[in-house]
């Protein structure tokens, strides 16, 4: 009954400082890459270098958006032209390459003047006028991102208490099915499982168990999806499946003829009707559900630590 269930509403806060880092990003959007002929290099610079004369480019310090982190923090404080060697992860195990530097290129941000200010719209005619919207924009996003949690942790706990009974042969299937999948993954990255599990410590047998764990909560989720679509009378109807599918159409470039033609062909509407009835239900959960208000505000630093609300289930 979602009605016993109690959700935590965040409050997030926006601080002078989460404007400060919006500015300056909006800076770098609007930054050029300039040539650096001199010193070392820095975090966030752009390289190109030749490991063991296989030319590669990457950006100095980044390890979010890059698969080889261990490179891009090797090559900070290192010159152009200059030449050493470094112990590198490969398929061997850890592996001595030869790395030179080519290139290096830093970019160069503009100032905070009124052209900058122009490139926001004729209205922002000062700096304050844009930190005001970068404000605005901000704390819209945030109660976007307070809302999002609260819904998908209403869900959640409505899905964890839920009594349904899933057929053992469906689960396994489902395990199977992630197996293959990632043993498929593994395989177009030239990997092989046991490799993976020796460098990550984990066992075939405590994947198959977390697979296995992935597929039992998705099959309780559709379940759960049913039976309470089901009881409260919910349900997806053409109209507004054409709506999702219109939406798509615009995000895409593409006419709604084609967007529907490209679904089907992939065997997709039914998991579109499906996202549609899961949207109504997580509606409908968290209208149900008790509201606790946190008395504590939390920051974006913060936030970002959050455990998913998800956690645990598949460990």
């Amino acid at each position: 009954n979602a009605d016993s269930i109690e959700i935590r509403r965040y409050r997030l806060e926006i601080r002078d400082i989460d404007i400060e880092r919006e500015l300056k990003r909006l800076q770098e959007s609007s930054g050029t890459w300039v040539a650096k002929t001199e010193g070392s290099i820095q975090n966030g610079d752009f390289v190109q270098v030749t490991v063991d004369g296989d030319k590669m480019t990457l950006i100095a310090g980044d390890t979010e958006h890059q698969k080889d982190s261990v490179l891009n923090q090797t090559v900070l404080g290192m010159k152009i032209g200059e030449e050493k060697t470094v112990t590198l992860p490969g398929e061997a195990g850890r592996e001595e390459k030869s790395l030179q530097v080519h290139g290096v290129h830093e970019r160069q941000l503009p100032e905070q003047d009124e052209e900058f200010l122009r490139r926001f719209g004729e209205d922002v005619t000062s700096l304050e006028v844009l930190k005001r919207r970068i404000r605005e924009n901000l704390e819209d996003a945030a109660q976007t991102l307070v809302e999002r949690r609260f819904r998908r942790e209403a869900m959640v706990a409505y899905c964890r208490k839920a009594e349904v009974e899933v057929p053992e042969d469906l689960i396994e299937e489902g395990k199977t099915t992630r197996m293959n999948n990632f043993l498929e993954e593994l395989k177009r990255d030239g990997m092989t499982l046991e490799r993976y599990a020796e460098l990550t410590s984990v066992d075939k047998s405590a994947m198959e168990e977390s697979f296995r764990k992935m597929a039992a909560w998705d099959l309780k989720m559709a379940f759960v999806i049913s039976k309470f679509s089901r009881e409260n009378g919910l349900s997806v109807t053409d109209e507004e499946l054409d709506a999702e599918i219109l939406i798509m159409a615009k995000k895409f470039g593409k006419t709604e003829r084609e967007v529907r033609k490209t679904l089907r062909e992939n065997d997709r509407i039914d998991a579109i009707k499906e996202n549609l009835l899961q949207a109504k239900m997580t509606d409908e959960i968290a209208r149900r559900v008790v509201v606790r208000t946190a008395e504590e505000t939390i920051n974006l630093d913060q936030w970002k630590t959050l455990e998913d609300p998800e956690e645990g289930i598949f460990s």
